[in-house]
């Protein structure tokens, strides 16, 4: 099980005061008593072994273009898209092409609540290989530090953000 925490309804706002990771639990006990209460559910990325894809709708397209395999999925209030993926990675934004973010360690997204929908259930596959690679790369890189421009990984993330580019 996954471990989730409460939000305030209809928001991504942790409902709880202090660190909302200390209230992140896996029983589902607890995560009834939270419903009980009015509170959506988010779910806790890094705690639950997760890496999630956050898609927003404008970046449909680009996502298409990454190729990545299909895994448990929700839709989002906005009309986008969390791809649930086993594995641990960072929290970034835009660096898989653009309107495409990640939640990882230390990262959530919103689990239960008001416009968000199961679309796939079948449960999360591992992460690609590529993906950590890609979501680490600094901006300000040096010319010399490009090795190997032609890697997949790097001509995945060109053609996702020329898409959205078009």
């Amino acid at each position: 099980m996954w471990r989730l925490f409460p939000i305030s309804a209809g928001t991504k706002t942790p409902a709880l005061s202090g660190d909302w990771r200390l209230h992140s639990s896996s029983d589902p006990a607890q995560h009834e008593a939270w419903r009980a209460a009015g509170y959506d559910l988010a779910v806790d990325c890094g705690a639950s072994g997760l890496l999630v894809i956050d898609v927003e709708a404008a970046g449909m397209e680009a996502a298409a273009n990454l190729d990545l395999p299909s895994t448990y999925t929700m839709k989002t209030r906005r009309g986008g898209r969390h791809y649930y993926y086993t594995g641990e990675g960072p929290n970034t934004v835009q660096k898989l092409a653009p309107k495409i973010d990640s939640r990882g360690v230390g990262g959530y997204v919103v689990w239960e609540g008001e416009g968000y929908e199961l679309i796939d259930d079948r449960p999360p596959v591992p992460l690609p290989a590529w993906v950590v690679p890609a979501l680490n790369v600094k901006k300000d890189r040096k010319l010399s530090q490009l090795e190997s421009l032609d890697a997949p990984q790097n001509v995945k993330r060109a053609v996702a953000y020329l898409t959205v580019l078009r």
